[in-house]
């Protein structure tokens, strides 16, 4: 598979990189770490609203894990295909979560598979990490604590949790 995709902009670009690290760091998306097992690529693509989605491009992190089972999805057609008898009384519900894969938080032992490319401790003003100081050039890498969109088992974990959230509702 090669090297994750990384933007253009972020590839060629420390200042702009480090910013966007910096803003990850700031969400609580990011920790840093001096290493990681596995790299993921980055870009972002614009929606319908104007602002940018950030994609993690996590196809190699992906081959660390076994295939899951399928997730299955409502769409359009399955509500126009519903059934219901005369005397039938259906009630439907929808539930969204914004930005539900940055919400979900995976586990610490997996964050080193997910990798974002190394910013330089110089280029985010840091002196230390965790406590222990670290030379202006030493790269460091930020890895992604949140479920990453663009990993192959993201849509299962969101839609478990979800799941689980909607059934542990009482009146539900």
């Amino acid at each position: 598979l090669g090297r994750p995709f990384v933007a253009r902009e972020l590839s060629t670009e420390p200042r702009q990189y480090a910013a966007l690290v910096k803003r990850l760091l700031g969400s609580n998306m990011v920790e840093l770490r001096l290493g990681c097992r596995e790299r993921v690529g980055v870009f972002a693509v614009r929606k319908k609203s104007g602002k940018l989605r950030l994609i993690i491009n996590g196809r190699l992190s992906s081959l660390w894990f076994e295939n899951l089972k399928g997730v299955h999805l409502a769409t359009g057609l399955t509500m126009g295909s519903t059934e219901v008898d005369e005397h039938g009384l259906v009630f439907l519900g929808q539930v969204d979560i914004a930005d539900p894969f940055y919400n979900i938080l995976i586990p610490e032992d997996l964050r080193d598979l997910f990798g974002l490319p190394g910013v330089k401790a110089r280029d985010l003003g840091l002196h230390e990490l965790n406590g222990v100081p670290v030379d202006p050039g030493t790269l460091l890498y930020p890895v992604l604590k949140v479920c990453p969109m663009g990993w192959s088992q993201a849509l299962y974990l969101c839609q478990e949790v979800l799941e689980h959230v909607v059934m542990d509702i009482a009146h539900l």
